[in-house]
């Protein structure tokens, strides 16, 4: 199972990925988070890698919420 969507947030644009893969008996979550922006000049190259960076980080702390985020913190052997 796959879900993408892509959305605008203000100039940029935020890609979010989800699918569900099952290797075995066991389940796994995956998520992704990307953005993007288009025809922009490279004296605003940090500017914009810094607001895609709060744009994403904002959009990870509204999906993810406890119990998933303290699972994902915890420390396993893989």
């Amino acid at each position: 199972m796959a879900f993408r969507t892509v959305t605008k947030r203000d100039e940029y644009s935020l890609i979010y990925s989800e699918s569900l893969q099952q290797k075995e008996n066991e389940y796994k979550l995956i998520l992704d988070f990307d953005g993007f922006a288009e025809n922009i000049d490279s004296n605003d190259y940090l500017k914009v890698t810094d607001d895609l960076h709060t744009i994403i980080s904002d959009e990870y702390e509204k999906t993810i919420k406890n119990p998933v985020y303290e699972y994902m913190r915890e420390t396993r052997g893989t």
